[in-house]
């Protein structure tokens, strides 16, 4: 089951259960809106680059504990 599939309960899980990082959870959603947008313009701006960042400073925190 794909990333984009699940809930957001469920990613989270995932996330803590170290099945998939925060970056992939985002790069996923990045992905499938990079896909879609063109046609639906539904976003004014995207930052993939500040978007990895916010991830990987979250599993920072999610490594943590």
């Amino acid at each position: 089951m794909g990333i984009l599939s699940l809930s957001a309960a469920e990613i989270a899980r995932g996330v803590r259960a170290r099945e998939f990082s925060c970056v992939e959870v985002v790069q996923a959603f990045l992905d499938a809106t990079s896909e879609r947008d063109g046609d639906l313009h539904a976003f004014l701006r995207l930052d993939p680059e500040v978007t990895l960042n916010e991830a990987a400073a979250a599993q920072i925190r999610v490594d943590a504990g």
